[in-house]
């Protein structure tokens, strides 16, 4: 069943605060009675029996160890670290909160990675949300810079290697002041266009829209053909998306969480290959190289991806990621059960390198990987 965010709500915590405050409050009001009536039955002073209120304090240290998130910087972390796995300008499709709020604010509080364009699949079915997208991603007319006011959407914000300690570099350049450098085979330059070509009027009526296929359809999006199947519902943000990508793909990256599963509601997953924590859409099929390796066909595919740039991931995730706290050994488990997919997400990049080490013939790197993997995977159960 393909999961559209729109029907599903997961269990939260959150949901519960009110149970929770009335369950509290009983609590109390039962500890209270027992101090009272403990000390009546003892024929024993309040005080004396004040020791008994210690009972209060054992779920306390109990629980503490899933309740605290102090020093705990894996949201944080897990948005650069994605952040930095896309290229310059590029186009980052997301599922849902867990892999866009922290990425918003990585971008908005601490400036980091502004350039990059963070889609979440569930908003785009909405007209505001698609208008937002077309206007923060124009250029911007002479004389008006994205920085003039850090609060609005005014342009296409630049690519910078502020506050980060990777850089991307052109062909031929280096990276200044100590940074890790990440190599592109083309120069870096600013997007000519917007990312959607659509009025005011086109957006409101594709909003309202949902298309259901009749039969399976070859959407051609550049050097990439979209295959979309006979019988599906073509929702709002998938009409943008497709509309988007064939507009954006000669001149952005496109890019696709791997937490989520929007490139195989397009049809394009055999033409993703994997950039540490992203999938990035190749513009054309997919050829072996030195770097680019081709997944054998495995049950583990679906996770680590058909494709994958060795190279560029083993960067990412040997130089670039940040992992504080001591992630994942100095952890004995992962607190946040709504976010456990987070650890998995790392160990199924490290697998892809352990895969492409194992078809390489690279017994060292695939020992070292594998253990990443493992260690990952461990935190994520």
């Amino acid at each position: 069943m393909r999961d559209t965010n729109l029907h599903e709500v997961r269990e939260r915590d959150y949901f519960f605060v009110g149970s929770f405050s009335v369950w509290g409050l009983w609590a109390g009001i039962g500890i209270a009675t027992l101090w009272r009536e403990a000390a009546r039955e003892m024929g024993a002073t309040m005080v004396k029996m004040a020791p008994i209120l210690g009972l209060a304090v054992v779920p306390l240290i109990a629980n503490w160890s899933w309740a605290s998130r102090a020093h705990d910087y894996s949201a944080r972390d897990w948005a650069y670290n994605l952040l930095m796995s896309v290229e310059p300008y590029g186009v980052l499709f997301t599922n849902g909160d867990n892999d866009t709020f922290p990425l918003w604010y990585l971008q908005e509080a601490e400036g980091i990675r502004r350039d990059v364009t963070v889609i979440v699949t569930s908003y785009l079915n909405t007209d505001w949300y698609a208008k937002q997208l077309r206007d923060l991603t124009a250029p911007c007319p002479e004389g008006v810079s994205a920085e003039d006011d850090p609060t609005l959407n005014l342009c296409q914000r630049a690519y910078t290697g502020s506050n980060t300690d990777a850089i991307y570099v052109g062909p031929g350049e280096q990276a200044a002041d100590g940074k890790v450098a990440l190599h592109l085979e083309k120069a870096i330059s600013r997007p000519s266009k917007s990312i959607l070509p659509l009025d005011d009027a086109t957006i409101d009526r594709v909003a309202r829209s949902y298309s259901q296929l009749d039969r399976t359809q070859a959407v051609p999006l550049g050097n990439v053909t979209a295959v979309v199947q006979g019988g599906t519902l073509l929702y709002p943000w998938e009409q943008y998306a497709l509309v988007l990508i064939s507009h954006s793909i000669d001149e952005r990256p496109i890019y696709f969480a791997s937490s989520g599963n929007a490139a195989t509601s397009l049809g394009l997953d055999g033409y993703l290959i994997r950039h540490g924590l992203a999938f990035k859409l190749n513009n054309g099929a997919l050829e072996e190289s030195d770097t680019v390796v081709r997944m054998a066909e495995t049950p583990y595919v679906a996770i680590t991806g058909p494709w994958v740039d060795m190279e560029r991931t083993r960067v990412l995730a040997d130089e670039v990621f940040v992992h504080r706290t001591g992630l994942p050994e100095g952890w004995s488990h992962w607190p946040d059960q709504a976010t456990i997919g987070i650890p998995n997400y790392y160990a199924w990049a490290y697998l892809a390198l352990a895969q492409a080490a194992l078809q390489r013939a690279d017994s060292t790197g695939l020992a070292r990987y594998q253990e990443r993997s493992e260690a990952w995977t461990e935190l994520g159960t």
